[in-house]
């Protein structure tokens, strides 16, 4: 992580991965030659996901595949600084992929790894197709926009359990101050959990329609703001908040209502601004999530949980502590300081020892219990989990790929 900089922002800004290449390198190379991976989908987090398994995790970036050349130069050009700072060859130019068939291409080429890291529209086909490559995965969240990606997701992940490792991008579980505040409530520290409540405030906002191109393109440069190729707001980025909720809880919601606006922001695309909810977890435990993201000058993420000893409170700006009966404070005042290296290094580290941990049925159902909350602000009224898994209703993007070929 980055000391006071806004992540997003820092992902979005020109010098984030110079600043990595610079910046002192922590993380030994597994022993051994280092594992080598390919990235799929060259923007900001991507370019972001692979300096870092480079800086932090010690593996060693050899392919790009992107729709785009434009962003596989850039990617390359401010990559491979990193390469050269951790005393790595630069990429090489044959191992560039462009176009609709980039992923396949370099999935199929002689690599340990694949990180994918594209409009999360896109994820579930794309696993399907790189599944039979034998590669080991990092797939970034969400891992799909409607319950069909979903379920195919799921199909994925337990056809390639056992064989390979497979991570999804939910790395807030992986902090060691969130790690122990869930152990003491699994211990009973604030005894029975009667109610809680998550939230995610993002000032987010600001993104313009790429200039000088076509409505399809302008869809994917921008893809964020676009309702079907993020899955909205609480799917792309609240996924986060709802994935904690089932972490802690050890179990998914079985209902929820809630309702949803676009109110405030006026940049490009069609996803909301604003979500609010209501979830039921088993023993009719209820949970309120509220989410924000446009521009209003304040960022934070948290959650807390209300036991009969006690509660927790964790959230990205104000610390980890318990209070009541068995009181803890981590003494951090951020809960991601470590979320993201933990996340890297726990990925090397799972394929240089052969741990083949399998995170996408995880995925799947963080993604699915950010559908049930999608789903219930648009029908207007209360959504079973049971409802949401019988419906087969999937979303278009009605984009051909091979246009852009």
């Amino acid at each position: 992580m980055v000391p006071d900089v806004n992540r997003r922002r820092f992902l979005g800004s020109a010098g984030a991965v110079a600043a990595l290449a610079a910046a002192p390198q922590s993380g030994a190379a597994p022993a051994g030659n280092p594992v080598r991976f390919g990235l799929v989908g060259c923007g900001g987090r991507g370019t972001w996901d692979a300096a870092n398994l480079v800086t932090q995790a010690g593996a060693q970036l050899v392919a790009l595949g992107d729709l785009f050349q434009d962003k596989l130069d850039t990617a390359r050009r401010n990559l491979d600084p990193v390469l050269k700072a951790k005393g790595l060859p630069p990429i090489a130019s044959d191992r560039l992929y462009r176009g609709s068939q980039s992923a396949l291409r370099l999935a199929e080429s002689d690599l340990d790894a694949v990180l994918l890291a594209l409009p999360p529209y896109y994820y579930p086909d794309t696993l399907a197709t790189i599944a039979a490559c034998n590669k080991h995965i990092y797939c970034e969240k969400p891992v799909a926009i409607d319950v069909p990606g979903c379920l195919k997701v799921i199909d994925v992940a337990k056809r390639l359990d056992g064989k390979v490792v497979f991570h999804v991008g939910l790395q807030v579980p992986w902090a060691g101050a969130f790690r122990e505040m869930t152990r003491r409530i699994h211990a009973g520290d604030i005894g029975t959990i009667a109610t809680a409540q998550s939230y995610f405030y993002y000032g987010g906002g600001g993104r313009v329609a790429p200039p000088g191109v076509g409505r399809d393109e302008a869809r994917i440069r921008a893809w964020a703001g676009d309702r079907v190729l993020s899955g909205d707001v609480i799917v792309e980025q609240n996924v986060h908040g709802l994935d904690k909720i089932n972490f802690v809880l050890k179990v998914h919601p079985v209902s929820a209502f809630a309702k949803a606006s676009r109110k405030a922001r006026r940049d490009f695309g069609d996803i909301r601004d604003n979500f609010e909810a209501v979830l039921t977890y088993p023993g009719d435990v209820a949970v309120s999530f509220h989410s924000t993201q446009f521009l209003v000058g304040y960022n934070d993420a948290g959650e807390r949980f209300f036991g009969s000893r006690g509660l927790s409170e964790s959230h990205y700006v104000g610390g980890v502590r318990i209070f009541g009966e068995a009181p803890w404070d981590a003494g951090v005042t951020d809960i991601v300081a470590d979320a993201e290296t933990n996340k890297y290094r726990g990925f090397i580290n799972d394929i240089v020892t052969g741990h083949l941990r399998n995170e996408g049925v995880r995925g799947a159902e963080s993604t699915l219990t950010a559908l049930l909350v999608r789903t219930a602000a648009d029908t207007g009224h209360e959504v079973s989990w049971d409802a949401l898994l019988a419906s087969r209703e999937k979303w278009e993007s009605h984009i051909d790929l091979r246009q852009f070929d």
